[in-house]
């Protein structure tokens, strides 16, 4: 399972030279992200600030415990998103659609007949 990570805070760990801790412990960060194999891509955001990671984990937990454990929440502000790749989407839609089989088709649904009440 792939997941993206959102790191608002990545650029300015990056070029604040007032905080040298910070730059000290994302590079340690991406480092030990590296290692771990988990690291798929990253980089920075083109449009807004901050950056992100995409990464792999058996599952939506495993991925929360590991992130957690490297990054300070008192620092580093980390969404992360399970993410579905092109491919998959691209079966996705060659797959046909199903239909709810809670809900009849409106061909299907009971219609009702209108009965005179005797006047």
């Amino acid at each position: 399972m792939r997941f993206i990570v959102h790191i608002p805070e990545l650029d300015s760990a990056l070029y604040d030279p007032e905080r040298p801790a910070r730059r000290e412990e994302m590079k340690f960060i991406l480092y030990a992200l590296k290692k771990s194999g988990r690291l798929v891509d990253g980089g920075l955001m083109a449009d807004a600030r901050g950056g992100f990671l995409i990464m792999e984990a058996d599952n939506w937990l495993e991925q929360e415990n590991f992130l957690n454990a490297l990054f300070d929440p008192r620092q580093f502000h980390v969404e992360s998103h399970p993410i579905v790749g092109l491919e998959e989407v691209t079966n996705l839609l060659e797959t046909p659609v199903k239909e709810n089989p809670q809900e009849k088709p409106a061909s299907q649904k009971h219609k009702t007949s209108r009965e005179k009440v005797p006047a």
